[in-house]
């Protein structure tokens, strides 16, 4: 008789004569050999974690605040809608028409400071952000961007910020 080790650096299985394997080192290379090497390796580590499976990440939405920027002070007040439209305008014209689908919520829209704060999904911010960044459109004859001022992964650090007050 014989009995296999599992060799974790080489992963590899060795072969030792029985008389000199402990028992409990039988059984679990045993258990490694027939089990772990015999079965595929899964690629999804969520599957092998059970507390895993239920947990959603702090950061799953990222929090944007963005501002409009245009080349003098617009004559026109910006509405909700306006502000939308122009966030889908810049998504449409960086990814096409499979962009708009992406799911951004404006969560608060102030027509006086031309502000809003956005909520996006963390994977894809980065698409986000620099399709809103590179974008620029007419707005009351002035040729507007979208500047991104602040972001968080958290919306109550975007409520309020200490650097634009003065004292």
């Amino acid at each position: 008789m014989s009995c296999l080790i599992l060799d974790v650096v080489s992963m590899s299985a060795k072969k030792f004569p029985r008389q000199i394997c402990h028992p409990t080192i039988f059984c679990l290379s045993h258990f490694f050999t027939h089990n772990l090497m015999a079965a595929s390796i899964p690629t999804d580590t969520s599957s092998m974690k059970p507390w895993y499976k239920h947990h959603i990440p702090l950061d799953k939405y990222q929090y944007l605040k963005i501002k409009l920027l245009a080349e003098k002070e617009l004559n026109v007040k910006v509405t909700e809608v306006a502000f939308r439209m122009s966030i889908q305008q810049a998504i449409q014209n960086t990814l096409g028409l499979a962009g708009t689908g992406l799911k951004i919520d404006v969560l608060d829209w102030n027509p006086t400071t031309c502000t809003g704060i956005v909520k996006v999904p963390q994977k894809e911010l980065v698409v986000i952000w620099g399709s809103l960044v590179t974008h620029q459109f007419a707005m009351a004859d002035q040729v507007c961007t979208l500047d991104i001022v602040d972001n968080s992964a958290s919306l109550i650090s975007l409520a309020d910020n200490s650097r634009d007050e003065s004292f």
